[in-house]
């Protein structure tokens, strides 16, 4: 179980601040709050957890750090566009789009830890990928 919810944790928060070994650490300090991964409300709780790390991590213009090897990416994938992305969307797109898609957590959970509507969760979901595609057709353009 560790290593299932390690991997989500991990992914999201890479996404969320670009730099591995930090995400490493966010993930590690989240899980090692919990003694019973075999929980029924593990999720929701884990969930609360990343959402209150989140609030105390600022968003940066920075460069994509890879440092502790911990993430390996398809030859000749780019980063670039989400660098872009994550510099121009607002944080209340962002740490749900990561959450939902890139750390496959339940939608319903999202929206309870957001204190939105699963109706709210899923436009906050549309807009966000809105931009990004927006991002991405700037960039096939110029």
């Amino acid at each position: 179980m560790f290593d299932l919810y390690y991997e989500k944790i991990f992914k999201t928060f890479f996404f969320l601040v670009l730099n591995d070994s930090l995400a490493g650490r966010m993930s590690l300090e989240v899980l090692s709050e919990f003694k019973n991964l075999e929980d029924p409300d593990i999720e929701i709780k884990i969930l609360k957890s990343m959402a209150q790390k989140l609030t105390q991590v600022q968003k940066r213009n920075q460069q994509i750090q890879f440092t502790s090897g911990q993430i390996q990416f398809p030859k000749g994938f780019d980063l670039t566009s989400w660098r872009e992305f994550y510099k121009n969307c607002p944080e209340k797109l962002l740490h749900p789009l990561c959450l939902c898609l890139v750390g496959h957590f339940n939608k319903d959970l999202v929206s309870q830890i957001y204190n939105l509507s699963p109706g709210a969760l899923d436009r906050r979901l549309g807009k966000a990928l809105h931009l990004l595609g927006t991002q991405r057709l700037l960039e096939f353009a110029l």
